[in-house]
């Protein structure tokens, strides 16, 4: 069965020996953002949102996000 990915690809993610320039990066962002916990959702690298929040809260994050991009 195949899933889209090369397998010498898939045997360098689980060696741990791809990736971990962009993992790396993830998580210095993460602490440059305080973020201490998950679920953490990042918009546009400018908003953040902690934890389960409603949709009204995402959409009102969203189109904040969104109009300052403009």
């Amino acid at each position: 069965m195949e899933v889209g990915l090369p397998e010498d690809d898939a045997r360098q993610v689980i060696q741990g020996t791809k990736y971990t320039g962009e993992v790396a990066e993830d998580i210095a962002q993460a602490q440059r953002f305080g973020i201490t916990g998950v679920p953490f959702f990042v918009l546009n690298r400018t908003y953040g949102l902690s934890g389960a929040q409603s949709a009204d809260t995402f959409l009102s994050t969203l189109r904040q996000a969104h109009s300052a991009t403009r």
